[in-house]
């Protein structure tokens, strides 16, 4: 989840939360690393990594950057 802020004066509230990466457990210590599009969908990035590859991607890949 990110934190976002809206510093306005006319804004609803002063911060939301949004879903941006998700992470699914397919067994064996092996995930599923997807990115929410602009669309609402998830977009599948990588499958059957380790936990350190898809908490690396989060980190340094463009698709998890604000």
């Amino acid at each position: 989840m990110a934190t976002y802020a809206c510093p306005g004066p006319n804004a609803i509230s002063p911060s939301f939360e949004t879903n941006f990466a998700r992470l699914e457990h397919i067994g064996g210590g092996r995930f599923d690393l997807a990115f929410l599009r602009h669309t609402g969908r998830w977009w599948p990035l990588l499958s059957g990594a380790t936990l350190d590859e898809c908490l690396n991607s989060v980190r340094d890949d463009p698709w998890f950057q604000p």
